[in-house]
């Protein structure tokens, strides 16, 4: 079971806004149209700029709408407008933004930048990867493009390809905690278990409050059987974040290991007083209960977590354990078939024991 927690952030997005010096307000009145049709766009787009500064971004949009109008082929303010777009959760707007930057300045590194965000939002990962490469590319120094890219690869299980572009974005800033701390999921995914742990702790010295990563340190410390270690991380991640539901399980889990079962029971319960419907949670104070012979209260627990997921395998096998505990061996066999169809190779073995004569 998977029980840990991969904290992950994608950076804000930081584009272009500089704004046009303005004249003082005694200068001379020109009166040539065409100046002051150029007045007018500058106007409106560092009005555009602070709008967006302040998060205003419906004013912003409207302010960018004029400068737009008035230069058609202000790549900047298409830009930034994409950027409001984005912010507002108007994919499509800021695509078509984004994409026209491109058009009219193909080396705009903000721009590709920014239309991979709003693709990774889609779930176009493809194309995210596209754009995030094409910025790489063009401003080959710039550390986030490279975080976003890790977390592109990560996200789609290329764990090799991520730490190697976390490599890079940490050898551009060597604290940089977020790629750090995922570049120590990525090894640990991977299976290295001891490079994980020591950029969990190199993220650590530079922030010390950061709860993810206490919790991340403890997964790996469990994941490698040094449960002390595990229980003392999660410790500290709860006692920075007492409402850290993801830390609460699995501190839960490594005393459920130590053999602790109430101990762990009041875990999953605070985990679950957060999160009510937290499966993984469910599923483990289910086996806490099994554990202390609380069979029906087991039960219970495995269905409520298949009420949140009706194809939740691991409930299923579970369930069937302690249906044959409480005596209901044709509930049991039931359960064991669906989590077979499901994928649990295991289950077959508890079929071929109680279910075939």
């Amino acid at each position: 079971m998977k029980l840990t927690s991969i904290y992950l952030v994608l950076a804000l997005l930081l584009l272009s806004t500089v704004s046009f010096a303005q004249a003082p307000e005694d200068m001379a009145v020109v009166t040539d149209s065409a100046v002051v049709a150029k007045q007018v766009v500058e106007k409106a787009y560092n009005a555009g700029i602070a709008a967006l500064n302040s998060k205003n971004y419906p004013l912003a949009i409207s302010e960018f709408d004029k400068a737009i109008k008035g230069n058609p082929d202000f790549m900047v303010a298409y830009q930034n407008r994409g950027s409001a777009y984005s912010q507002m959760k108007k994919h499509q707007e800021a695509l078509k933004d984004f994409s026209k930057a491109i058009h009219l300045s193909p080396d705009s590194n903000n721009a590709y930048y920014g239309r991979a965000l709003v693709y990774l939002e889609l779930g176009k990962k493809s194309e995210a990867n596209k754009d995030f490469e094409m910025d790489v590319k063009i401003n080959g120094d710039k550390k986030i493009s490279y975080y976003n890219l890790g977390l592109l690869k990560f996200s789609k299980g290329e764990y090799s390809e991520a730490i190697k572009q976390f490599d890079a974005a940490i050898k551009l800033d060597k604290q940089f905690v977020n790629a750090l701390n995922d570049r120590g999921s990525a090894k640990r995914l991977s299976g290295d278990l001891k490079g994980a742990i020591a950029d969990y702790q190199m993220a650590l010295i530079y922030d010390s409050k950061h709860t993810f990563i206490y919790n991340n340190l403890g997964s790996a410390y469990r994941l490698s059987g040094d449960l002390d270690k595990a229980e003392a991380n999660y410790d500290k991640a709860i006692l920075l974040d007492p409402k850290n539901f993801v830390a609460l399980n699995n501190r839960g889990r490594t005393l459920f290991e130590l053999g602790k079962y109430k101990e762990a029971l009041n875990d999953f319960n605070a985990a679950l007083k957060v999160k009510p419907d937290y499966k993984l949670a469910l599923n483990n104070r289910g086996n806490a209960h099994y554990e202390l012979k609380q069979y029906e209260a087991a039960i219970l627990d495995y269905n409520e977590a298949l009420v949140i997921d009706p194809n939740y395998d691991l409930a299923y096998l579970n369930r069937g354990i302690s249906r044959e505990m409480a005596r209901d061996n044709e509930g049991a066999c039931a359960d064991w078939a669906k989590a077979k169809e499901l994928g649990i190779k295991n289950a077959q073995k508890y079929i071929q024991q109680t279910c075939i004569d």
